[in-house]
């Protein structure tokens, strides 16, 4: 079981394949020398606000904590073996859910020799249905095979997500990437995010004017948790609420995936969702695993700034995650 409580999860082909694919069949992350530690963090290359594939040599790319440069010590590109992991949160309207699945359907047909496809539900539990498979006729099975029940589970589950994916990702020589797919409400919890008014006759009940006070506390919490667990964190939402309450909602997905590394992709229609996901399987391929060594440092946070060479950085520019987590000497 990973950090954050996973149950039900069998992870036995996930590992056994991460070892084949590792060139020593070992970890490929180690503590650096002096109680340095090497990081693991995803990187686009953006033109016009678009990611692009540059083949891109480590002498192309410069990373910094503060003044100090970091030594890059593995770099994946893509087109390398890679781990794509569909998480679903699907519970609410059929129509919606039956687009993405259409639409994951056709995106996992296309993908490349180099994926392997792992399918996740975050709904009740968070559980694995299908362990990584190059199978696409198994895949496109266990996509329509996917259930739609009972409450949301995103903000329950994408910590451990996280947790599992980036660790995989640091430990092994392969992309590891998450998109996960969700038709989340925000009153659709089993925990209450509304902090509903109490005395609607009473002007002075703290209740009337701290509406979602609740959802902005565990927005705020996951974020400051997701800084340590860079992943491409991919959220697709198909059915984006439109209240006032759903907006604070997704501006805190917005937060959340962005502390990992990641981003969200609002659909504006059911007839937006091939489009939306199109976006999300763009930047999953788009990614680079970029590996560096940090030298000590007191535990806590800490800034990154990535510069590409000169001959990349007219026209480009990176996206990547801006603070890391620096642990403490008895953490992992």
């Amino acid at each position: 079981m990973v950090s954050g409580g996973i149950p039900s999860v069998k992870w036995p082909a996930v590992l056994g394949l991460w070892l084949l694919l590792s060139p020593s069949g070992l970890p490929a992350e180690k503590t650096a020398a002096a109680g340095g530690i090497r990081f693991c963090v995803p990187f686009w290359v953006l033109r016009d606000g678009v990611p692009v594939q540059p083949r891109i040599g480590r002498e192309d790319l410069s990373i910094f904590a503060g003044p100090e440069p970091l030594r890059i010590t593995r770099q994946e590109q893509p087109g390398t073996p890679t781990f794509l992991f569909l998480a679903f949160d699907l519970v609410e309207d059929q129509a919606p859910i039956n687009a993405a699945k259409q639409a994951l359907a056709e995106k996992v047909g296309k993908l490349g020799p180099e994926y392997w496809v792992g399918i996740i539900e975050v709904q009740e539990t968070l559980s694995v249905i299908q362990d990584p498979t190059k199978d696409k006729r198994l895949l496109l099975k266990k996509i329509q095979q996917s259930r739609q029940f009972g409450k949301a589970g995103l903000l329950e589950s994408v910590q451990a997500l996280a947790d599992f994916s980036s660790s995989l990702m640091r430990k092994s020589s392969v992309r590891v990437a998450v998109i996960l797919v969700t038709d989340s409400d925000v009153a659709n919890y089993r925990t209450e995010y509304s902090n509903p008014t109490i005395n609607r006759s009473d002007s002075r009940d703290l209740s009337r004017r701290f509406q979602g006070r609740a959802l902005q506390e565990e927005i705020s919490r996951l974020s400051t948790a997701m800084v340590r667990f860079p992943v491409p964190l991919l959220v697709v939402h198909v059915a984006p609420g439109r209240d006032s309450l759903n907006r604070t909602y997704q501006n805190g997905l917005v937060q959340v995936t962005g502390a990992a590394g990641g981003r969200l992709f609002l659909s504006k229609s059911t007839g937006d969702i091939p489009r939306t996901l199109q976006e999300a399987f763009e930047w999953a391929d788009s990614f680079y695993a970029v590996e560096f060594e940090v030298p000590p440092r007191p535990s806590g946070l800490f800034e990154i700034e990535a510069k590409l060479g000169a001959t990349l950085s007219p026209t480009m520019r990176l996206s990547h995650p801006a603070r890391l987590f620096f642990p403490s000497e008895d953490q992992p």
